[in-house]
Order: structure tokens, then C-alpha cells, then sequence
């Protein structure tokens, strides 16, 4: 006795092509905050299938409304990081224009 499904038929893949994943990868990795349902739109088919595709041939996961692979290669992982983190050059702004022009022999003198 089995517990294998055995082949049936049934409604063709006929959305599940190699060039349907492909264009599917592309844009993912091209527009990671893409939704489902631009995907869908642009290749005719429904969000279903793309979430499918996603999922299933592609190994992505939706993390915070971005598509993420599951494994990040390190140079993945700095473009994320860059795109996510903003430049610090704009976090200290306002400690910048405070310190304009003044000059310090020491930290002591500078925290006073």
C-alpha cells in the first residue's frame, strides 16, 4: 500500500512555464516591492499562480511586503542593506550645524 498520489489528470500547467518563472524572477529581483497583483497583471495570469511561482520554483518568501530570496548571497545582503538603511549623512544634521566651525583639543572639552 502507498501513500503517493498517483498522476491524474486535470487542467494543464499552462501558466507554469519556464518563461512565465523566469519574467516572474526578473521582476522580483528587479522590483522586490512589487505586489502580487502587478505581477499578475503584467503577465495575464493570476495572483495565485504568482505567489506559486514565488514560493514554489523560485524559493522567495514575502518578508515586510518585499520579496526576499531565501538565501542571500553577501552581495545581496549589501544591496538590501544599502537600500533599507539610510545615509547616515542625514541623520546628524542638526549635531553638524551645532559643531560648525568649533574646534576641540580634547574629547573632555567637546562633551562639556
Amino acid at each position: 500500500m502507498s501513500t503517493e498520489d498517483c498522476e491524474r489528470s486535470g487542467r494543464p500547467k499552462e501558466f507554469v512555464t519556464d518563461e512565465n518563472i523566469k519574467i516572474t524572477h526578473k521582476m522580483i529581483l528587479n522590483y522586490g516591492k512589487l505586489k502580487l497583483n502587478e505581477i499578475a497583471h503584467s503577465l495575464e495570469i493570476s495572483t495565485e499562480r504568482v505567489h506559486h511561482f514565488s514560493h514554489k520554483y523560485l524559493g522567495n518568501r514575502e518578508l515586510c511586503a518585499n520579496w526576499v530570496l531565501r538565501e542571500l548571497t553577501f552581495d545581496q545582503k549589501q544591496q538590501r542593506v544599502s537600500q533599507i538603511c539610510p545615509s547616515n549623512y542625514f541623520l546628524f544634521s542638526d549635531l553638524k550645524r551645532m559643531l560648525a566651525g568649533k574646534k576641540f583639543s580634547s574629547n573632555e572639552q567637546a562633551i562639556d
